[in-house]
């Protein structure tokens, strides 16, 4: 293959859909923060139960004990259950407003300008600078109408489909990232 011909895009992440970046800014946290909500919600889960049990129930003896605690086991599972859902709903409600304010910040918030290029990736922004090389990427991912430039399992640099030069197609942008990294 002829050595690609540098690739600039020029985009605002205010433009960009705030649904599929903001689920992919929050995506390598997800199995962490359903545990915690799962922890969360199963403590709490427990004392109501409990709670319930020694409401609802006479005093018992040791055969007693075990039918007449699944009730409050019972209700505290679904205490816990529609905990874990409003902690999980709270969470993306977060992670929205955690990235609009990533996407309003002074160097995101005027636009930014991509080049890609054998070197590696240069974005410009307000006041901002981000120079990478090709060895600094660890993972190029698709997402719907984008490209992401994976510098760590967090942070992340769009490139919007829609934003690539006339003439340049996703899979000329893949084939170009796939033998810049290769080199």
């Amino acid at each position: 293959m002829t050595e690609p011909k540098p690739i600039r895009v020029s985009f605002r992440y205010g433009d960009l859909p705030r649904r599929t970046l903001g689920t992919t800014f929050r995506a390598n946290l997800r199995p962490l923060t359903f545990l915690a909500n799962a922890l969360l919600g199963l403590a709490t889960a427990l004392p109501v139960a409990a709670v319930i049990d020694a409401l609802t129930s006479p005093p018992l003896t040791s055969g007693q004990v075990a039918t007449l605690f699944f009730p409050g086991l019972a209700v505290g599972l679904v205490c816990g259950l529609l905990l874990l859902a409003l902690f999980d709903r709270l969470g993306k409600i977060v992670q929205a407003r955690a990235y609009d304010a990533f996407a309003r910040g002074p160097s995101r918030k005027d636009g930014t300008d991509v080049i890609l290029d054998a070197s590696g990736v240069v974005a410009t922004g307000k006041g901002s600078l981000w120079q990478l090389s090709w060895t600094a990427i660890v993972a190029v991912e698709e997402l719907d109408d984008f490209t992401l430039l994976r510098p760590s399992e967090v942070d992340y640099l769009p490139i919007p489909h829609a934003s690539l030069p006339l003439g340049v197609t996703p899979e000329d942008l893949r084939a170009a990232i796939a033998h810049w990294r290769s080199a």
